[in-house]
């Protein structure tokens, strides 16, 4: 394989992390001590790997085989268990294992895999199920906001509370709700929708507000809910069946943000041209395979897999699928920021089992305010378990120390008595922790805060700096309590080591190997072949009209585009030379064949007959006039074409025969495209290039010979023009060097693992093997 970026290799790791750190069991249950050491199934260089050990890493990666326990599954991972192995040793012979950069990425990985371990499982499965429960209806809900911050001073707090008691009791009493929003909420949007909310359901809303809108009763004020935001008072005004899930299927025209505007018309007639055609009947699955741009989803007639609300990610997308009612609705062109959808309805349904949701719904339970529920009761358990034992005489003493400078975040411990820094704070695990490294801490997490007391902001300092400290301890432990952790610590730690190994050794030896490659190439070149080849064009047109205009404009083999039009060049009567008015109008078309290698200028230049008196060749001369002036601005020569014409009769402007006129032509046919999409979109789709057998079904409709043929497909009228065919023969290494790259990374690695065998004395100890087999 290609060297994979680092970034790939972090978020795999991560993914796997989560995975692994969730679904696997422990492997060893605390196992009994025992004086005699296990068995060893093999011994790589004096180092052996144990049974159990072994076992563990093989059911990990061999769960759901078939054929699991055999004495093939055994022996090849096994092998490639050893091959493992016999890189780590390398990299640690190497001092890898003792490099800054590898600390530092060991520590970040370290630290993911810990996360799952300080948390309280059980109390996450239980907002889990009950996220789900909540998601199978959704609320519409206004709310009244008194802003009050979550740090605030106690007394700050209870203003606020008291405040939405008084507002609760005017709308019990029968104060109209949304003229109270709009008047007194702190929330901005209440002044536009008098505190509405619309309709929402779990994991959408804070959860304190979602906890109370789900268990207050239709037409009922709550009392205050706390969030971070401050205090709500809610009313709840509907709640309804969730939707489900939906099914559809799309045609996207591609768009980017900020294109020109020109361009995003087209592409908008593009869209809406389809989407007519689609109404009109005609097949999906051909509108979808001709002219959609999501080449994930086009070969399967743009099906996506069902979706929830919220699933997507893409708001207009969702809540457009969702409007259709029936299957076969198709909905028109909306916008989102990949470009245009024609959406049609396939299939609606409910709420997919829990089951099938419970994974993702714990990564967003996770990442919701709920956690910070699941963190309260992890730090109770922790407290007790690591045996945390508080001081608050003491603590008491300590927050003395804080002044209204702290509230600036500029406080300092500089007047802080020595023997209050030795006071122990609290204990953990019978260790003490003593008032100077609090102090420490608050040096360098202080902020700046207003409406509070220092003593207030000092013991919010202090529970942040206990909690750290209780979760600072049960992490440095982990390996002491969880078997697994300490297993898959170290797998992660030889994964990363590889990683850098393989870098080294294989994926950018071979990249930077130029030699190497080519010497790899010249000896294996036959292995990369192409077979049987076409070289063709393809113009597939709306109608048989256009494709005989097509062929027309062919004949010449350029092509001219009507759809760029030039101001004429204007001579005075009896002159030839330039103007500044006549070289302004020549900077458009320069810079148009400057930028583009396969446009062709025609430049025809006129003169009336009352002129060849003084000179015949003066029309000729114009056109040359304007051909220096190009080349001189770096215009190549051949894409320059002179006629001159002799003006028949004098009558009429002057200026319309003594002037020159210019045409664009081009030699790339695709431009015929913007000539014939300029009034329909879909008119003409031209498609060139070299094709094997079984790339294209409209050129394996046609024998393969020199040729033009004309075919009929899905409604289409289609020119193919075949214009050469390559026969049989090795690629050159320009067209396959990918492909070459990654088989001359295999060879280096085998090579490498061959070299370590030899360096490694490799036992296997095939009665303990042979213990692992089942029948």
């Amino acid at each position: 394989m290609i060297k994979p970026t680092a970034s790939k290799f972090s978020t795999a790791i991560v993914v796997i992390t989560l995975y692994v750190s969730f679904l696997h069991n422990t492997i060893a249950q605390k196992k009994a001590l025992s004086t005699k050491e296990p068995a060893y199934l093999i011994s790589i260089g004096g180092k052996k790997t144990f049974a159990e050990d072994f076992k563990y890493v093989y059911e990990k990666n061999n769960n759901s085989t078939d054929e699991k326990y055999s004495d093939k599954s055994l022996r090849d991972y096994l092998e490639l268990y050893t091959r493992f192995r016999l890189k780590v040793m390398d990299a640690e012979k190497m001092g890898l294992d003792t490099t800054s950069a590898f600390k530092t990425e060991f520590e970040t990985y370290r630290k993911q895999l810990a996360t799952p371990y300080l948390t309280e499982k059980k109390a996450t499965d239980g907002l889990v199920k009950e996220a789900y429960e909540r998601m199978k209806s959704e609320v519409r809900a206004s709310h009244i906001l008194f802003a009050v911050s979550q740090e605030a001073d106690p007394l700050d707090t209870l203003k606020a509370y008291s405040k939405a008691i008084e507002i609760r009791k005017k709308l019990i009493s029968g104060e109209d709700f949304i003229a109270l929003a709009k008047k007194i909420s702190e929330d901005p949007s209440a002044t536009n929708n008098g505190g509405d909310l619309g309709y929402f359901t779990a994991l959408q809303m804070v959860y304190p507000f979602e906890n109370a809108a789900f268990n207050l009763p239709v037409g009922e004020v709550s009392m205050p809910v706390r969030s971070k935001f401050g205090y709500h008072l809610i009313k709840v005004l509907d709640k309804r069946a969730s939707k489900g899930e939906v099914k559809v299927a799309h045609i996207m025209v591609q768009a980017f943000q900020n294109m020109p505007k020109a361009d995003s018309i087209t592409l908008y007639k593009k869209a809406k041209e389809i989407y007519t055609k689609a109404k009109a009947g005609e097949e999906w699955k051909s509108l979808c395979s001709q002219f959609s741009d999501d080449q994930g989803s086009k070969a399967s007639g743009g099906e996506l897999p069902f979706f929830s609300t919220g699933l997507i990610g893409v708001p207009v997308f969702e809540n457009t699928a969702f409007s259709l009612a029936n299957p076969g609705d198709i909905a028109e062109p909306v916008l989102s920021p990949y470009g245009w959808h024609i959406i049609k309805m396939i299939e609606k349904k409910s709420l997919l089992p829990f089951s099938e949701l419970e994974s993702t719904l714990k990564q967003k339970v996770n990442r919701d305010q709920r956690s910070e529920l699941n963190n309260v009761y992890f730090i109770e358990r922790i407290r007790k378990e690591n045996q945390l034992v508080e001081k608050p005489k003491n603590l008491d003493i300590a927050l003395v120390a804080f002044d209204s400078s702290i509230l600036k975040a500029k406080w300092s411990d500089a007047k802080v008595r020595s023997r209050d820094r030795s006071l122990v704070l609290f204990t953990i695990a019978n260790i003490p922790y003593a008032a100077d490294a609090f102090y420490n801490y608050a040096l360098l997490n202080q902020s700046p805060k207003t409406k509070i007391s220092p003593n207030y902001h000092g013991k919010l300092l202090y529970q942040d700096f206990m909690e750290k400290s209780l979760m600072d301890y049960e992490e440095a432990n982990l390996g002491k309590k969880y078997k697994d952790y300490s297993l898959l610590t170290s797998e992660y730690r030889d994964g990363i080591l590889l990683f850098q190994l393989m870098d080294k050794k294989v994926w950018s030896k071979a990249i930077d190997d130029s030699a190497g490659i080519q010497n790899f190439y010249n000896t294996k070149k036959n292995s990369y072949m192409w077979e049987q080849r076409v070289n063709v064009q393809i113009f597939n047109c709306a109608t048989e009209a256009i494709r005989n205009q097509v062929k027309e404009k062919l004949k010449s083999g350029v092509v001219e585009l009507t759809s760029t039009k030039f101001n004429d060049i204007l001579f005075k009567t009896n002159t030839f030379t330039l103007d500044e008015s006549a070289m302004s109008k020549l900077v458009v078309p320069k810079d148009i064949l400057l930028k583009n290698p396969k446009m062709k200028l025609e430049i025809t230049a006129y003169a009336d007959k009352s002129e060849l008196k003084s000179d015949s060749k003066i029309a000729v001369k114009r056109a040359n006039e304007i051909k220096k002036y190009l080349i001189a601005n770096n215009v190549d020569s051949t894409k320059l074409i002179l006629k001159s014409i002799v003006s028949a009769a004098s009558q009429g402007n002057i200026t319309d025969r003594t002037k020159a006129g210019l045409k664009l032509f081009t030699t790339s046919v695709k431009e015929l495209e913007k000539e014939f999409n300029s009034n329909q979109a879909l008119n003409l789709q031209i498609t060139e290039g070299k094709f094997q057998k079984h790339d294209n079904e409209i050129i394996d409709s046609v024998e393969p010979k020199v040729g033009e043929f004309n075919i009929e497909k899905n409604n289409r009228f289609i020119l193919l023009k075949i214009l050469s065919i390559e026969e049989p023969r090795a690629k050159y290494l320009n067209e396959c060097k990918g492909l070459v790259i990654s088989d001359y990374q295999n060879k280096l690695e085998e090579d490498w693992i061959n070299s370590l065998k030899q360096e490694y004395k490799i036992n296997v100890n095939e009665f303990e093997l042979k213990k692992l087999i089942k029948p």
